[in-house]
């Protein structure tokens, strides 16, 4: 953390490679459980870079994805959400964007408890896919449960028992399959 912190003192201003340093010492600072600390260079990180560029680097990203679990450990869920809501504006193209409506659509289901909204942005992942495709799957039926549609869950679990048959969930959604066809 030292030569982290010399190294940062040492870089004018402006140069880049203060980003990727504040990043550096933010994960460290992230390691070590000091989360207060951590949060302020990750700020620094993504504000440097609204004022000089208009094209993301890695290290904001991370610095960004950085802040989220730094809000999610500290119980700032809405503050999570937003910030991935801002990663996917400033970087809407990138692989990063994409991946990030997974953890978004279980923080809404499980910790904000809008079902509703984890269906929807569930499904803007599972419209172009990725490897999150069984985490994304398996969430929204969880959501399409809570929401009590139940046509729509039993056909969710049909696809995903289909698409990932070796699943751990296998038995369990089986069951579960049973009960609302026996219901219908």
């Amino acid at each position: 953390r030292r030569s982290l912190e010399i190294r940062r003192a040492n870089l004018p201003p402006d140069d880049r490679s203060v980003v990727r340093v504040e990043g550096n010492l933010a994960r460290l600072q992230m390691r070590r459980g000091q989360m207060r600390e951590s949060r302020p260079a990750m700020e620094r990180n993504i504000a440097q870079w609204q004022r000089k560029s208009d094209k993301p680097t890695p290290e904001v990203v991370t610095a960004m994805l950085g802040l989220v679990e730094w809000f999610v450990r500290d119980g700032q869920l809405r503050a999570a959400v937003e910030t991935y809501h801002n990663l996917r504006r400033s970087h809407p193209d990138s692989q990063e964007a994409h991946t990030v409506l997974v953890s978004l659509g279980q923080l809404q289901l499980s910790a904000l408890h809008n079902p509703a909204e984890a269906v929807k942005v569930l499904d803007a992942y599972l419209e172009r896919g990725g490897t999150l495709s069984e985490e994304a799957r398996l969430t929204r039926i969880h959501a399409l449960r809570a929401l009590r549609r139940d046509k729509e869950e039993a056909s969710a679990i049909s696809e995903f028992l289909a698409k990932h048959p070796r699943s751990f969930e296998d038995s369990t959604l089986r069951a579960r399959l049973a009960d609302l066809r026996a219901s219908e």
